[in-house]
């Protein structure tokens, strides 16, 4: 159990601290909903990479199966891009409106490719999905 939970508890402490010091560099004080549901769905996707990492070389270090650890080698690596793209896409309040629903349209192609791949444990995928689809005032309660 601690090998599931612990690489994915650094990914979030690590994804954190790193947006902290992001935050406090650009005197940014508060985001969108849309932007923490993508940088957390990113890190569930660091989580989940590192998981699998952790896995695999349990596995190795009992067993001599190589050729079959090049296809979790693939979700390791597919985890870690979609992970990345989902930080770099995390939508910021200042961007125009045409950029905006660019990068959600790449936020929800992102949560769908990672449901069929299973990555991210469900919930990165569902906010990835979530970041694609809710509105920018999520957080301020108006729907306008």
């Amino acid at each position: 159990m601690l090998f599931v939970v612990l690489p994915l508890a650094l990914a979030l402490v690590i994804g954190n601290i790193i947006i902290y010091k992001e935050f406090k560099r650009k005197n940014v004080h508060l985001c969108s909903f849309n932007f923490w549901a993508a940088a957390f769905a990113g890190m569930f996707f660091f989580g989940g990479a590192a998981t699998l990492l952790v896995q695999m070389m349990i596995s190795l270090s009992s067993s001599h199966a190589y050729v079959p650890a090049l296809s979790t080698i693939f979700l390791i690596v597919l985890s870690v891009i979609l992970g990345t793209y989902a930080w770099m896409l995390a939508p910021n309040s200042h961007l125009p409106y045409e950029k905006k629903m660019e990068k959600r349209a790449m936020l929800l192609g992102i949560g769908i490719v990672a449901f069929v791949a299973s990555s991210g444990f469900i919930v990165g995928p569902i906010l990835a999905l979530l970041a694609g689809i809710a509105p920018d005032n999520l957080l301020k309660g108006t729907n306008n």
